[in-house]
């Protein structure tokens, strides 16, 4: 099973939690249209169980929380079956609908939900992990959002997130895909919590003789069971604490282009290899994946989690059926050349972030 389900009693014999074991291991626990489609199900039962005071969510193993989306799955039913755009019946659009419904549904759970992000945090699993309430991080953990590196751009609301972030900073992670570290998160308050010395499986463990017998507010006992495991954060050790003042010159840009160009020129003052090597990697992405996601980074400062993941479907359906996607995976994952032929930019890119469902049915539409 791609999911694991547990119940845990607690001390006050009237509630437990639940436990979400992300469970692909052999694949970083990336999650595929079943394991997103088992996570909903199990979710909406615990919302709506009073027995169940809170969830608790890790990854299979040591490795990963969750590297992402199960792409190669994707890769295949578009090679399979090119006809992706508006057909609702497709496994690409059918596994982006399921996906997004589940961020959708963390972000607006009416229980605590704590994301224990030991190791790989990655893409899909930034969406998993953003919409928790409790946010945890290890010394393995390697953050990023690398979508533009395979033709996609930083859905599961990813945009939403990144154009949050100080200007500069957010349009560095969003066009290079730099990963970060724990001591990142925290400085970004992207985390909540570091945990140093025990791995996620063991906090799940020790949690309920953690929490009072008379358990109360569960976002409150759980603030206090967290903290009394965390270890402060130590901000010097971040690169972007360390290249801040840099990637605040970066801020607004007017496009791609400008950005690498304005980037290029600070490399010689700041001496970083963190910097270098995110804007050697942001060159080699696709340029029609890098200016798509720009423009969602600018564009949704203004709009809800809930619009956000709606317009994500769209766009990322139009990058399965016109744009880089299946040729970035090709080349990363099914003939690992590292040698993607992107598409030249020569077409108005608007029809990417601008849907035109040609049935209401297809749009996934949410609630605020």
């Amino acid at each position: 099973m791609p999911l694991l389900t547990f119940t845990h009693d607690l001390g006050d014999g009237k509630h437990a939690f639940g436990e979400l074991v992300l469970n692909r291991p052999q694949a970083l626990n990336s999650t595929n249209l079943e394991m997103a489609e088992l996570l909903s199900k199990q979710l909406l039962a615990w919302q709506h169980d009073d027995r169940i005071a809170f969830v608790v969510m890790r990854g299979e193993g040591e490795r990963a929380f969750c590297a992402g989306g199960d792409i190669v799955s994707i890769y295949r039913s578009l090679t399979e079956h090119p006809d992706v755009a508006q057909n609702g019946d497709h496994y690409a659009y059918q596994f982006f609908r399921a996906e997004y419904s589940v961020n959708h549904l963390l972000h607006y759970y009416t229980k605590p939900v704590v994301a224990l992000g030991q190791g790989v945090v990655m893409g899909g699993g930034v969406g998993l992990f953003m919409g928790a309430s409790h946010r945890v991080v290890f010394p393995t953990t390697r953050y990023a959002m690398p979508e533009v590196g395979i033709g996609l751009f930083p859905d599961v609301a990813g945009t939403y997130l990144l154009g949050r972030l100080a200007g500069g900073v957010g349009e560095f992670l969003t066009l290079t895909g730099s990963s970060i570290t724990a001591q990142d998160c925290g400085f970004l308050g992207l985390a909540d919590w570091y945990i140093q010395d025990l791995d996620a499986k063991k906090i799940v463990e020790i949690l309920p003789s953690l929490l009072p017998t008379d358990l109360g507010n569960p976002t409150l006992a759980l603030n206090a069971a967290l903290r009394s495991l965390s270890t402060p954060y130590q901000f010097e050790e971040s690169a972007v604490w360390q290249n801040y003042d840099v990637l605040r010159k970066l801020a607004n840009p007017v496009s791609v282009e400008s950005f690498f160009q304005d980037a290029e020129e600070l490399i010689s003052q700041q001496k970083s290899p963190w910097f270098e090597q995110g804007l050697a990697l942001g060159s080699k992405g696709s340029m029609l994946s890098r200016t798509i996601s720009l423009a969602l980074v600018q564009q949704n400062r203004s709009k809800n989690i809930a619009q956000t993941l709606g317009r994500d479907l769209w766009v990322a359906i139009q990058c399965c059926a016109h744009g880089d996607f299946k040729e970035g995976v090709r080349a990363l994952l099914i003939d690992k050349d590292k040698n993607p032929q992107w598409q030249p930019l020569e077409h108005d890119v608007r029809q990417y972030w601008q849907p035109a469902w040609e049935s209401p049915a297809l749009a996934l539409s949410l609630p605020d």
